[in-house]
C-alpha cells in the first residue's frame, strides 16, 4: 500500500525519499505484485514506470459505473 502525502509525484526537493519509493513501486510492477495506491500512491507507479501524471481538463468526482 502506498498512501497520500502533500507533495507531487516529482517533488524530490520536499521529499528526498521519493526516488526510493518509486524504485520500490517499479519493482512491484515488474513482479506483478498487487499494490494499493491512494492519492500520491496512485500517481507514483505510472511515474515510476516512465509515465506522467497531469491535471485533467475538468475534475472527475464521484463513482463510475
Amino acid at each position: 500500500m502506498c498512501s497520500a502525502a502533500r507533495i507531487l509525484s516529482n517533488g524530490e526537493e520536499r521529499a528526498p525519499w521519493l526516488p526510493a519509493v518509486r524504485e520500490l513501486l517499479r519493482s512491484a510492477v515488474a513482479r506483478d505484485l498487487p499494490t494499493l495506491g491512494i492519492c500520491l500512491g496512485m500517481e507514483l507507479p505510472p511515474v515510476a514506470c516512465g509515465g506522467e501524471v497531469r491535471h485533467a481538463a475538468r475534475p472527475e468526482v464521484g463513482c463510475a459505473n
